[in-house]
């Protein structure tokens, strides 16, 4: 995929979703927290693009072009509905240089790509989902600690796992079963851990945990 075909779709599909988002928003099909974590979930496809360049470093480019845009929304407060009223959370720009980081890192040594992709879907899904499933109010959702519920930790292992096995399946990669799931088991407690620098810890720590294991298995 060329350059500009790339950047057009890569920035369509996100404008896309943020629209959905605020749309839902408004409809109140989706309450604050839900139209973020929409995003951050719907967000994995854009790592997928971002492999369909011809050359790798604009994967790199754009998620920090990304980190820059969502700086400033939050610091201007541009797009209500993007960024908790209530507190400061740099999660949005911390998602992206995690991506930018890890695709940089995979732009010299190729065997990482898929290390990348399952930092990036294991944050997108597992995290993603584990905040929806946490808020769950329910007397079996019991408080493991401040901000940490059952039902989000089990969701964060479910919803990893599914993340890890849906890029195995895209680049095609032989992964043993066990590994995929120690990696989930790693996410969650990565997640459990991360409070809010969960969206550096998970991805940067599973890129380093699972690129040890591909390198063994390369």
């Amino acid at each position: 995929m060329n350059a500009v075909t790339g950047y057009l779709l890569c920035f369509g599909y996100v404008g896309l979703i943020i629209v959905l988002s605020l749309v839902a928003r408004k409809l109140r099909l989706f309450g604050d927290e839900g139209a973020r974590k929409f995003i951050h979930i719907m967000l994995c496809v854009s790592w997928v693009l971002g492999t369909l360049f011809a050359n790798q470093i604009h994967a790199v480019i754009i998620p920090v072009i990304s980190a820059i845009a969502n700086y400033v929304i939050l610091k201007k407060r541009l797009i209500p509905g993007l960024y908790r009223e209530q507190e400061v959370s740099y999660g949005t720009v911390y998602y992206p240089i995690s991506l930018a980081l890890m695709n940089l890192v995979a732009l010299f040594n190729r065997d990482l790509v898929l290390a990348a992709g399952i930092g990036a879907f294991a944050l997108a899904l597992g995290d993603g989902f584990a905040a929806i499933f946490g808020k769950i109010d329910n007397k079996y959702n019991i408080r493991l600690k401040k901000g940490k519920k059952l039902f989000g930790s089990l969701a964060c292992l479910v919803f990893s796992f599914i993340g890890i096995w849906i890029v195995c399946y895209i680049l095609h990669a032989n992964i043993p079963i066990s590994f995929m799931i120690l990696l989930a088991v790693i996410s969650m407690m990565l997640e459990f851990i991360g409070g809010k620098i969960d969206n550096l810890l998970i991805p940067l720590g599973l890129f380093v945990v699972s690129g040890f294991m591909i390198s063994f298995m390369v």
